[in-house]
């Protein structure tokens, strides 16, 4: 765990905190409750410079791919070559604090199948250059990857031996499109203390 990021997250949440407000907050209209399966901001958040984006979104309390507690989830993507990566998803409460990293199936998101390798690099390199509300989401997003970076190499490895097992002698492609299989693995995010939040 990089405690230098854990920090610099932190600051931003208390700073959101003493306004009323979380990285949610942020990104959903003043005042309007998230439509589940919307995106948010609508049409994404987009460095067309590194193709790299993110999304925020909810699923009903009957979906596959909601945890307990969950408000919604961010989605982040890169794009080498021009292909989609999914390079994770962070499950969020509803007063914005981090709650789970998961990697989904590839039919999920409809990204391309890539090495192990990559997808560290990506987690490694991932960030979105934006202004305003969104920018400063993005550096929250940045610094979470930062801090959990030991977590999320576990949850790769943990991703790769779930796809392994399902594969079962078949082509790894084809085992990313079994609708059967929702996520691939997920861990908790360690909690350490919550900002307090009084704005819905």
């Amino acid at each position: 765990m990089s405690r230098q990021a854990a920090d610099r997250r932190r600051r931003q949440e208390l700073r959101w905190a003493k306004q009323g407000l979380s990285a949610i907050h942020l990104l959903l209209p003043d005042g309007e409750p998230s439509r589940v399966g919307a995106h948010y901001p609508p049409g994404d958040v987009t460095d067309a410079r590194l193709g790299t984006s993110f999304y925020y979104h909810s699923h009903g309390p009957a979906e596959r791919g909601r945890m307990a507690g969950e408000h919604g989830h961010f989605h982040l993507f890169a794009r080498p070559s021009g292909r989609l990566l999914h390079v994770v998803s962070i499950a969020v409460s509803p007063l914005g604090q981090p709650l789970a990293f998961t990697q989904v199936n590839g039919w999920v998101t409809g990204e391309a199948l890539w090495s192990t390798t990559l997808r560290l690099q990506w987690l490694r390199r991932w960030q979105v250059a934006a202004s305003g509300a969104a920018g400063a989401v993005a550096r929250w997003l940045r610094a979470l990857l930062d801090e959990h970076d030991q977590l999320l190499r576990r949850l790769l490895r943990l991703r790769q031996d779930r796809l392994s097992a399902l594969a079962q002698g078949r082509p790894l492609e084809r085992a990313m499109q079994d609708r059967r299989t929702y996520t691939l693995a997920s861990l908790a995010v360690p909690q350490a203390g919550l900002a307090l939040i009084t704005r819905r």
